[in-house]
């Protein structure tokens, strides 16, 4: 829900009878499950007269063709640089099932001023059809791409300039970047896959499943310098 929509939404909660009624200040510890509830008793969401009628629309256009299933993830990423010239990209052979070890993801960039002409530049073996490959423009670094990979027995960052072609890797996957590209938060995937599959990555099989916290296992925080965490 938008937050006019929200709003307009528990406005309306709160002026039918108490006990079907939720408070203003409890909105940040409702769950889905209570949302859901209280639209079931109001017969659906509210209608907002408030939202204005769009006529017309931005003009809309395809940037990749066949062959492949192309995508990007996930959506709060950086898929086109500073210029809005380059847009980032994945394709596969297939869709409608869950990726397995050896399906190999193509990475691409689209140049819109060269009528959308695709460079391939690398692939991946750690991606999901959520969040992709965490593929995106590093931020604060001008033409540098980023994204996961597997490489042997652990997941990593590949980091690539586009301009130079000069590729290293980060022994350490990302999840988060921060605003100046300098640092990352990282995830165990192989466990976020046994835990969450879809989020994680197939490939690498999680080596604490009888733990419950396993003490190398959690959120880090990477240096994307010098890889340390």
């Amino acid at each position: 829900m938008t937050g006019l929509v929200a709003g307009s939404f528990f406005a309306h909660l709160n002026s039918i009878s108490p006990e079907h009624s939720l408070r203003c200040e409890d909105v940040a510890v409702i769950d889905r499950r209570t949302i859901l509830k209280q639209i079931a008793l109001l017969g659906g969401l509210p209608v907002c007269p408030t939202i204005d009628v769009v006529d017309e629309f931005p003009p809309v256009r395809r940037l990749t063709r066949a062959p492949g299933h192309h995508f990007f993830g996930y959506y709060d990423k950086f898929q086109f640089d500073h210029s809005g010239r380059f847009a980032l990209a994945m394709r596969v052979d297939f869709e409608g099932r869950t990726p397995r070890a050896e399906d190999a993801l193509a990475l691409g960039v689209i140049d819109l001023e060269r009528e959308d002409h695709w460079t391939s530049f690398g692939e991946s073996t750690a991606w999901g059809w959520q969040q992709g490959c965490m593929l995106q423009w590093r931020p604060a670094h001008d033409r540098q791409i980023m994204w996961n990979d597997r490489e042997s027995d652990r997941y990593v960052c590949r980091i690539l300039d586009f301009q130079t072609g000069e590729q290293r890797t980060v022994p350490s996957p990302i999840y988060s970047v921060a605003p100046d590209g300098l640092t990352a938060m990282s995830l165990d995937f192989r466990r976020v896959q046994a835990m969450r599959p879809g989020y994680g990555y197939v490939g690498l099989p999680d080596p604490h499943q009888e733990k419950l916290v396993p003490k190398d296992s959690g959120i880090f925080r990477v240096n994307l310098e010098n890889g340390s965490r």
